[in-house]
């Protein structure tokens, strides 16, 4: 049998496509539940007063750009301590188009610095890359997150000329570390951002104890995702954004930005330039993010 082993011989071949790292385990799931799932959907509109026919048009017809069940994240958010309104949620393809937005929206030239902690996920880094958006690492030690760290990462760009805009950071069990952020850091990591006029872009996939549930100051941009949870096949994603916005780039005054008007991810900052650019280079050796 060339030298094939019988445990080899035995072992099944495995059907369907490779699997995705981290993906959640489906023994928990239940193909029938799926027509249950649908029926709540109907039987929650109904509830609202819709019409069979106004049911009808939510489910077969295009929806709000921003998405229809905006209410609905935002409610469960709510949940999480996350007290937004339904029009500071938008609805995306999963996590990743949401961190495509950001990106987008943030970072508009090539002046403006995205920091992002360090190892980080390869997904922030493989949609900068994307966009030609350089990131700027800011280094973790076995414990995880350094708050002196990203303070002198902040001088440094700012030394060069450049404006940090944003800093991304998965707080629970970060992805590669696997380190989680204690809750004298995240206060610290809020403070500082108040001080720096940053952006905190949290990725938290596994839906623990939020940044955002914290966030007094509108410094946190959270990119969400149920794929972890619920009905992971629909990659159903979404944006917080509730940073107000004053018609252009946010201003600050006495660290926060002012305005009478709270707008969608993409309206608070300009539209980034659509022509491509070179990456610049970034540190790729391991324990370091590359785009």
């Amino acid at each position: 049998m060339s030298g094939q082993s019988a445990g080899a011989r035995a072992r099944p071949a495995r059907e369907g496509p490779p699997a995705a790292p981290r993906r959640p385990y489906d023994g928990f799931f239940d193909v029938e539940q799926i027509f249950d799932y649908l029926r709540g959907y109907l039987d929650h509109e109904a509830e609202r007063g819709r019409s069979p026919e106004r049911v009808r048009t939510l489910m077969y017809q295009y929806g709000p750009v921003a998405g229809q069940i905006r209410e609905i994240i935002a409610d469960s958010l709510r949940v999480e301590g996350i007290d937004v309104p339904a029009g500071s949620v938008v609805v995306t393809v999963g996590a990743q188009e949401a961190m495509l937005i950001v990106l987008r929206a943030l970072v508009t030239g090539p002046d403006d610095a995205f920091l992002v902690s360090s190892p980080c996920f390869m997904g922030i880094t493989g949609a900068a890359r994307l966009l030609g958006i350089p990131v700027t690492p800011v280094e973790e030690d076995a414990g995880g997150f350094l708050l002196a760290a990203l303070e002198e990462t902040i001088v440094r760009e700012r030394a060069r000329g450049r404006r940090p805009r944003a800093f991304y950071v998965i707080p629970d069990h970060s992805n590669p570390s696997g380190t989680r952020m204690s809750l004298r850091d995240r206060t610290a990591l809020l403070d500082r951002a108040a001080r720096h006029d940053l952006l905190v872009v949290e990725d938290s996939p596994y839906r623990l104890v939020s940044l955002k549930s914290q966030d007094r100051d509108h410094r946190v941009v959270h990119p969400g995702s149920f794929a972890k949870a619920v009905f992971p096949s629909a990659r159903l994603g979404y944006v917080v954004a509730d940073q107000p916005a004053t018609g252009g780039r946010p201003r600050s005054r006495s660290g926060a930005c002012r305005s009478a008007t709270t707008r969608p991810p993409t309206s608070p900052w300009p539209r980034r330039n659509r022509s491509s650019r070179p990456c610049r280079n970034v540190p790729t050796t391991p324990g370091h993010c590359a785009t």
